[in-house]
């Protein structure tokens, strides 16, 4: 195979460079093994094609019409300075490409040599041309033709002007094809900046305006050559960056990440030539990148406006679309979404994109008057610190995963040369990335903080993916971490009702671990360890016996709660499978959060509920209750609770602030702002010191000083915002602290070893625990299924949902919750709902019945629609408990 590729490397060569003699190209095969740099050179000198000696002198500009002793010592130099340039390349690609074999190392050399060479060549002709006769051409160092926008308008000016455009089309392909010459050009001026230096060291120095002025001037001539050339010049720049990555040359100039902000510029990259296979060339060499390059990007595209990133984000969306469309990506197909360059490398730049749009947000909202967020996000300084509070990053791995096909060697010749168009290798060996993303990981906390990104979340969400996605494969390398892409390293890509089933996948791993481990234990200690989490609880008992079980578990075997929970009702025959646990958590939690329990209150203006600072109740009783909020989500329950969203921000350890305090007490901080916004003298107009006061249960007024001798200082108009910010610290964090920090151990008690702060952000933890709040009940009738004999058009089916829909939304409550066990509408809508509706025998004056633990409900085939009815709203209504059918 690798004698084919050489052969065909070297046809394409001497076709390019000897038109005529290309035919008569006898390559020799070596039998044996040669040393590296004579088995690169070797392959250039076979037969009648292009020697180290030529390839010498051309990079040098030797001229054949030389005295034989000068060309002799002219041959020697090439020749050594052609086996250096080899050398070089062929031990960069031994470092970077470790899958392809010798012979396969020392073409891509030769051919990344034979392009530098080019490049020289015509640089030589360009300049020669553009400088006038008179003009010294210096010597010792040959310039590097770059484009600024005053050269490309003249290019193009004088092509328009001789109706001919190959200069501009060859110049193209030079520039956009090398990294070094396409990071020099269309430079910005920094001479107007103080001091004539960038404001930031991350600063690029780019001028973007030039960049879409040349494209809108190259692409208006409608050339296809021209299209060709920077496609062709994206493919070789893409190997080009890979191959300096890996040496690590160049990648502290500070114009290095100007090349992709310049290819990415370009307003045809959703066109069929680029999604093919140059996107995403390009796409993967710029996700090798390092962190500090990568930061670079983000900083710069969090200050573009939300247009010019969303134009961005489509196109990366269209090759995730174009690619699942042209793949073949079913549950019974063995090739995975995971394994396709095209589609990985889009999710990766988008997360780049994501992380701009959520920094651009924290800067927005830094700017407000309430704003309490460090002014090191509005400097872009975030980028350089990280996240404390984050999970440490892993170290960035230095490989990307490839499709695992067979090695394929396609070249396309063009204007500057032979084109590599693709390349398919084996799965590489990459360094391990524990958990997720490196970069994601380092900046997660940002997904947290943000309230309004530049780009909306669902932007980033993309359908035809989630469809795609083989999701119980995807856990698997999302757990074991073996070097393989997957998709739940990226969340913000997925939809919450998505990455629920990865949740889900987790918790029921976790569980079948501990039976085995209980099982384990019994088989070698004879202890009586039981494989499950089972409560035996009363109905009239039922908040003191759940929480003296649990209470004992705690202290006895904590690690029994990441058990699977089975629920027995005392006196009663029902098996729980998952509908009586859903009954058991709906009771619960409705009679914990009862006001009158006084463990929590309401917030008068919106009916929420909040921690009651001056509850009789212990710590442990807030944990109790926390371990139920963890134990819910563990075992797939959701639950009917209304607290503000800045519990649930809480609970991923972030502090509440003013902003929250806007939701949770919308009258307080209305009042708040109008004291920041007030034009007058705030002292004398409203009179307040830094202290708060607050009734407990009893009614007494309590006081509080917000600062040391609060009492004594007076609110003015410099330290308003000040007291506005202590007031919030005060009402979110430090007056329920000691309640909140006990419901908190008990939540993370269960969930800690779960990937659910990883996965979810706080508005979607809230989605899990308590549902969608769209009752869709047409969406819930397009997804139903019939058993038993009922099909769609049975006049009994017809006659149900007709009945349903002109329920209400109280009795359409009690009909999921008869149904399921609860009146919680799943993440992702009534639709993702599983229901059955099944015959339960002929007409009879039974009432419906339901395995709620199956969603399933038994309906007789009823007379009339009005009998159906009536016993259907009875049923609903009036039954409670669980027995057997």
């Amino acid at each position: 195979f690798s004698h084919r590729i050489r052969d065909k490397f070297i046809r394409a060569t001497l076709q390019f460079r000897y038109p005529g003699d290309h035919k008569s190209a006898v390559p020799v095969r070596h039998a044996v093994p040669l040393p590296r740099v004579t088995r690169a050179t070797s392959i250039m000198s076979d037969g009648n094609g292009t020697d180290p000696e030529k390839l010498g002198l051309e990079a040098s500009g030797t001229s054949r019409e030389e005295t034989d002793g000068s060309q002799s010592r002219r041959k020697a130099l090439a020749t050594e300075k052609a086996a250096k340039l080899i050398k070089q390349y062929y031990d960069d690609l031994t470092i970077s490409a470790p899958s392809l074999t010798p012979d396969q190392i020392a073409a891509k050399a030769v051919e990344m040599a034979r392009n530098k060479v080019h490049l020289e060549e015509e640089t030589a002709t360009r300049d020669v041309e553009m400088k006038a006769p008179s003009e010294p051409r210096p010597a010792s160092k040959q310039e590097l033709p770059i484009f600024t926008i005053a050269s490309f308008e003249t290019l193009f000016a004088e092509c328009q002007q001789k109706d001919d455009f190959l200069p501009l089309v060859r110049q193209v392909g030079m520039i956009f094809s090398c990294s070094e010459t396409l990071n020099a050009s269309f430079l910005r001026d920094t001479s107007s900046v103080d001091g004539g230096s960038l404001e930031h060291p991350d600063d690029l120095t780019v001028d973007v305006t030039a960049v879409r002025r040349a494209y809108e001037l190259a692409l208006s001539l409608n050339q296809s050559n021209l299209q060709s050339s920077f496609v062709n010049a994206m493919l070789i720049l893409a190997d080009n960056v890979r191959v300096d990555i890996s040496a690590r040359r160049n990648l502290d100039s500070p114009n290095y990440c100007n090349q992709f902000v310049i290819c990415l510029e370009n307003p045809e990259l959703q066109s069929p030539e680029y999604i093919d296979s140059a996107l995403p060339q390009f796409l993967s060499a710029m996700g090798r990148l390092p962190d500090q390059q990568q930061k670079r990007l983000i900083r710069y595209w969090s200050h573009q406006s939300h247009d010019q990133l969303k134009q961005l984000l489509t196109i990366l969306q269209q090759l995730i679309t174009v690619k699942i469309v042209q793949g073949q990506f079913t549950s019974s197909s063995d090739q995975l979404v995971n394994d396709n360059q095209g589609i990985t490398e889009s999710v990766r730049a988008m997360n780049m994109i994501y992380l701009a749009s959520l920094l651009s947000g924290l800067r927005q909202e830094d700017e407000s008057p309430t704003a309490s967020v460090s002014p090191a996000v509005a400097q872009g300084d975030v980028m350089d610190s990280g996240d404390a509070g984050a999970v440490e990053a892993a170290k960035p791995s230095s490989a990307t995963p490839t499709p695992a096909d067979e090695d394929v060697v396609i070249y396309s010749m063009s204007v500057f040369g032979p084109t590599l168009i693709r390349r398919k290798q084996p799965p590489q060996q990459s360094m391990k990335i524990e958990g997720f993303d490196h970069l994601y990981k380092k900046f997660k906390r940002l997904s947290w903080e943000c309230r309004s990104p530049l780009l909306g979340y669902e932007e980033f969400y993309n359908d035809a993916l989630d469809e795609a996605i083989q999701l119980d494969q995807d856990f698997v390398y999302f757990k074991t971490g073996e070097g393989r892409f997957s998709f739940l390293n990226f969340p913000f890509v997925l939809r919450p009702a998505t990455k629920m089933m990865g949740l889900f996948y987790d918790s029921r791993i976790r569980m079948h671990r501990e039976r085995r481990h209980a099982l384990f234990n019994m088989l070698t200690t004879g202890d009586e360890d039981m494989p499950y989490l089972k409560l035996m609880v009363r109905r009239d008992a039922m908040i003191d016996d759940a929480l003296v079980q649990l209470e004992m578990i705690c202290q006895d075997r904590p690690q029994d709660l990441k058990k699977q929970l089975f629920i027995q009702f005392d006196g009663e025959q029902g098996v729980d499978e998952g509908g009586i646990q859903k009954e058991f958590f709906q009771l619960v939690i409705e009679a914990l959060f009862n006001f009158d329990y006084g463990m929590f209150s309401a917030i008068e203006e919106t009916g929420q509920c909040w921690f009651n600072p001056t509850s009789f109740e212990n710590d442990s009783q807030f944990t109790l209750i926390g371990i139920m909020l963890g134990l819910a989500i563990y075992n797939s329950v959701i639950l009917d609770i209304h607290f503000p969203m800045v519990i649930y921000r809480k609970l991923m350890g972030l502090p509440g602030t003013v902003e929250d305090l806007k939701e949770s007490h919308p009258v307080l901080a209305k009042n708040l702002t109008a004291l920041l916004e007030f034009d007058g003298d705030v002292e004398e107009q409203f009179m307040c010191n830094f202290t708060v006061s607050y009734s407990d249960v009893w009614g007494a007024t309590c006081t509080y000083d917000l600062k040391e001798n609060g009492k004594e200082i007076a609110v003015t108009n410099e330290n308003r915002k000040e007291y506005v910010q202590l007031y919030a610290d005060f009402i979110l964090n430090k007056m329920i602290e000691k309640q909140f920090s006990a419901f908190k151990k008990g939540f993370d008690m269960v969930v800690d070893e779960s990937p659910l702060k990883i996965l979810f952000r706080p508005d979607e933890l809230e989605l899990i625990i308590c549902g969608s709040q769209d009752f869709d009940f047409e969406a819930m009738e397009t997804s139903t299924h019939y058993d038993g004999g009922y099909t769609r058009t049975s006049s009994v089916i017809r006659w149900f949902w007709d009945i349903v829909h002109e329920m209400t939304t109280e009795q359409k409550r009690q009909l999921l919750s008869f149904s399921t066990g609860s009146d919680r509408i799943p993440v992702g809508g009534l639709s993702k709902l599983k229901f059955i509706i099944a015959k339960n025998g002929p007409d009879s004056d039974r009432l419906p019945t339901a395995h709620t633990c199956f969603n399933v409900l038994l309906l007789a085939e009823y007379s009339s629609k009005e009998k159906l009815k009536e016993r259907l709203l009875k049923a609903i209504t009036h039954t409670k408990g669980f027995g057997m059918i």
